[in-house]
């Protein structure tokens, strides 16, 4: 069933409509190379921009097959982000958008991703597209108010503030306000993807949301 439901989104994604063998060809290239080659590989994307991917990072692969996994919105974010932006991601994961907006687009950014092993691999993509000097990666939660927070570590891209009684592997995490980290800056976009979290993040926004 995921076979059929991965091959679903490879097939109806916009930037494969009309070339289905180009698009299946990718799709068994990845299946047979992750097999054969022992751990993550480079993959060049677009612009000149790179990420590293490994087997079971779901949205990274998916990426790989299309181009643009979450097309309207990155297609977005390609259209509106410039070098003269910055761009904030709460939630960054491995930091597709902050490659899309810092990499391709040139803008600056802020990047937050809480738990730690994530981070490191955020960092490593930085890294590998030298992007040092025009982005800021935190590996923190944000949230309401200062303080600290259970996050699972266990769930791959849907990682998230641990519930009152949920189970599963968890860690304790810095919760930090945006209102707090961006007093000086003025950012132009703020792209949030923080799995039901998103109201405790936008009210430690409130100073950031007035900014012109």
């Amino acid at each position: 069933m995921a076979f059929l439901k991965t091959l679903k989104v490879v097939l109806g994604h916009p930037l494969n409509q009309g070339q289905p063998l180009k698009a299946l060809g990718r799709y068994f290239k990845w299946q047979l190379g992750s097999r054969l080659v022992a751990g993550p590989i480079v993959h060049e994307w677009m612009n000149g921009t790179k990420f590293i991917v490994g087997p079971r990072e779901t949205g990274l692969v998916e990426t790989l097959y299309t181009g643009l996994l979450e097309f309207e919105d990155m297609a977005f974010f390609l259209h509106y982000i410039d070098e003269d932006d910055l761009f904030i991601e709460v939630g960054s994961n491995v930091g597709t958008y902050t490659l899309l907006c810092c990499g391709v687009k040139g803008a600056r950014g802020y990047a937050f991703e809480p738990v730690p092993r994530t981070y490191g691999r955020f960092w490593e993509n930085v890294r590998l597209n030298h992007l040092e000097a025009r982005v800021k990666g935190l590996n923190l939660c944000v949230g309401e108010k200062p303080g600290s927070l259970f996050f699972t570590t266990g769930e791959n891209v849907t990682n998230h503030v641990q519930t009152k009684g949920e189970a599963g592997k968890s860690i304790k995490v810095k919760v930090a306000t945006l209102d707090s980290i961006l007093r000086k800056e003025n950012p132009t976009a703020l792209k949030i993807d923080v799995e039901g979290f998103e109201i405790p993040v936008l009210r430690g926004a409130k100073l950031t949301l007035r900014k012109p």
